[in-house]
Parts: C-alpha cells; structure tokens; sequence
C-alpha cells in the first residue's frame, strides 16, 4: 500500500509499503505511520501491461481537466490538452522525475514532443529515458474509460467548477 500524507504535494512524503516482501510487526507499523502526522493509505496499483513495459518502475498517470459550462454549470466538458506523466530515473514516483506527453483528446493518442517535466525542454526523441521504447503516436489503453471517469468524478463535486483528474490506466481500466 501507498502512505500519503494528507497536505502533502509533489511526491514528497510518500511511502511505498509492501507488505508481502517481507514478515510486517502491525505494532511497528501502525506506530511509524502514527509518527508521520495525518495521512492518507491508498493500495498499490500498477500500470496497464503495454504501459509497464514502456515504464515499469512508477504508476504513469493521465492529467484530464474538466469545466462546468451552461447556465446552471450543468455541463462537464474536457477542457485543454491531456497529457501522461511517466516515471524516469528507476524512480517509485513519477511527479519528481519525469517525461510528460500531450495526447489527443480524441483519439488518445500520444503527439507532440515530449518533455522533461521539471524543465520543460524537449526530448530529442520520442524514448523513453529508462526502457528505450517509443512513445510516439502511442495510443493509450482504457483512453475512452479514463474520459469518462473523470467526467463522472466532475459530476459528484458540483462546488468546484474546474478540476485537473490524475488517472492511472491498469489492467482493469480507468482509475481515479
């Protein structure tokens, strides 16, 4: 599972814990997660298969952003560009280190030149830095799921007018 804590932002004061890898004392645990201050556990999901092997070592995450538009705000639009964010460096984390791609909102398809997110200079090609494989004209699993998903989300929190969703693409689909 994944510990978060709860104002935290950028990747920082995240820990990855898996439990399987080895025996856990629950007293141990419960005690450094009580120290960490307020926090929020998620459980650990991995990438959609074509997407591990592109990048393996992190969760890669679609940013969709969406409007309320009408009168009443009674419409949900996808507004601006879509982009991916994917882990580089081996990291656990893909918000510190990472490579960000826009994808066409429609076909979900990678375009453009990729990025290196904490700089925002291009990439001289379209590798990824860490596995060597193409991302260009990728086209995203799950990508008609993860619209709409974000869509729905925007649908249960009528109070804010404009949010950015990160979703992750897994085996099963869309997740927010």
């Amino acid at each position: 599972f994944i510990a978060k804590i709860i104002d935290g932002a950028y990747g920082k004061g995240i820990k990855i814990y898996d439990l399987n890898s080895k025996p856990v004392d629950l007293k141990s645990l419960y005690n450094e997660l009580s120290d960490r201050n307020t926090f929020l556990l998620e459980s650990h999901i991995s990438n959609e298969k074509t997407l591990n092997n592109i990048s393996p070592h992190s969760l890669s995450t679609v940013r969709i952003h969406t409007l309320r538009t009408g009168k009443k705000n009674e419409n949900i639009e996808i507004v601006g560009i879509p982009f991916i964010r994917f882990g580089i460096n081996e990291k656990e984390i893909n918000n510190a280190d990472s490579i960000i791609a826009r994808i066409d909102v429609e076909t979900g398809n990678i375009f453009g030149k990729i990025l290196n997110s904490e700089y925002l200079t291009p990439i001289k090609n379209f590798l990824h830095p860490d596995t060597k494989i193409s991302v260009e004209n990728y086209k995203l699993p799950f990508w008609k799921e993860a619209k709409e998903a974000a869509i729905a989300a925007a649908r249960l929190i009528p109070e804010v007018n404009f949010i950015g969703w990160d979703i992750a693409l897994c085996d099963d689909g869309a997740v927010i």
